[in-house]
């Protein structure tokens, strides 16, 4: 692999993950009620608080790494748009609080952050 760059997934911090659903009932005060839930179900899954995940219900080792909050986005949009599909029936404001904060937490900037946000605004650079 001489020459080729290697992809690191990169995910948020425990304590940024942990900021942010500290933060949840100020910070999403537009979020309408569902959406708030599925962002709050999101963190409580990956920061192992809840065993089952929020749209698909599959208990996973502990931590949850970077692939399985991705597919949990992807059963959140998917069943967004497809009314036959697990999780279809928790709602579209459950399912797209779940993408949203999925996605976020596999550093996709889907979210404003708060104004005090403690934590370096970039990702540190992977080391070689």
């Amino acid at each position: 692999m001489s020459g080729q760059a290697k992809w690191v997934p990169r995910m948020r911090s425990r304590a940024e993950v942990e900021y942010m659903l500290a933060q949840m009932p100020w910070f999403s005060e537009n979020w309408n009620a569902q959406h708030r839930r599925g962002a709050i179900e999101t963190c409580r899954w990956v920061l192992g608080l809840q065993a089952a995940s929020p749209v698909t219900g599959k208990v996973v080792d502990q931590p949850v790494d970077h692939f399985a909050v991705g597919r949990e986005a992807y059963a959140a949009s998917e069943a967004m748009y497809n009314s036959a599909a697990p999780g279809a029936d928790l709602g579209v404001g459950f399912l797209q609080g779940v993408e949203n904060l999925a996605l976020w937490i596999t550093g996709k900037d889907t979210l404003a952050i708060p104004d005090d946000w403690p934590f370096p605004a970039e990702a540190p650079p992977v080391p070689r």
